[in-house]
């Protein structure tokens, strides 16, 4: 299994840390959920694992290797990402743009859209291949991202905010199709407010982040969790076990 791990490493602005000088492993296999509120550093320590901004101090790590030293095909062998922000989508057939995130593997592009097709049809969207990008809906788009996810072959997905901003059954597709994606040797990092994720992810290793700094890390199991969560984001988190599952949700959602 390839470990992800930071060495003190550490982001600054020019208003101070944005993520405090931090010593962490992240271990293959087991999925990570970065929680905390807004400004707490869970996009930032996103970037500075995936090594897209300078780091102020220390190093990032994958499988061994310094992350800011290996090429740009190198990374992608170990590393991608699903930013919270992504640029607008430019208009072309589903398939293709799902075949494009395969670009590390420099295969003819008949190749690379049979790769494509198949991981489209294991996802269920299949449906979608022939459609233009442009017109779908933000759930089937999100979907797509993740499909692309399983396209580049990565042995990191680093996502930021994945159900921001779906209606409720956009999110559950997407939910499903992140647990399912949960494999052996596949590491999963998750940048959420989505306390619903929890429940997903029961086995899921749970970083609480505020202002740049670790303010717990516990398995999703933890009898403490509830509490450190209505503490990380000073309000009343609730906690409820439904079908044996536990559900987190902020008491003003009921």
């Amino acid at each position: 299994m390839i470990g992800l791990a930071l060495h003190n490493a550490a982001l600054r602005s020019r208003d101070g840390w944005r993520v405090e000088p931090l010593s962490l492993t992240l271990e293959a296999g087991r999925p990570v959920l970065l929680v905390g509120p807004n400004g707490a550093g869970k996009s930032s320590l996103l970037r500075l694992l995936l090594g897209r901004e300078p780091r102020a101090a220390g190093r990032v790590t994958v499988g061994g290797f310094d992350v800011a030293k290996l090429t740009p095909l190198q990374r992608a062998a170990h590393l991608s990402w699903l930013p919270q922000h992504s640029d607008a989508v430019e208009p072309m057939r589903a398939v293709e743009w799902v075949a494009a995130a395969r670009f590390r593997f420099g295969e003819p592009a008949s190749i690379a859209e049979r790769q494509a097709r198949a991981l489209l049809t294991a996802s269920g969207l299949d449906h979608l291949a022939e459609r233009q990008t442009d017109e779908l809906s933000g759930g089937e788009i999100q979907r797509l991202r993740i499909a692309s996810l399983h396209a580049q072959e990565a042995a990191w997905w680093c996502l930021d905010e994945p159900t921001n901003h779906l209606d409720p059954s956009a999110r559950g597709a997407v939910t499903g199709q992140l647990a399912a994606a949960c494999e052996p040797g596949r590491g999963l990092i998750v940048a959420t407010h989505d306390l619903a994720l929890l429940h997903a992810f029961p086995h899921a290793r749970i970083i609480g982040l505020r202002e740049g700094h670790v303010a717990f890390d516990q398995p999703c199991s933890s009898p403490s969790l509830g509490p450190d969560l209505s503490e990380l984001y000073q309000t009343r988190v609730r906690e409820q076990a439904v079908d044996g599952q536990r559900w987190y949700y902020f008491a003003g959602d009921l």
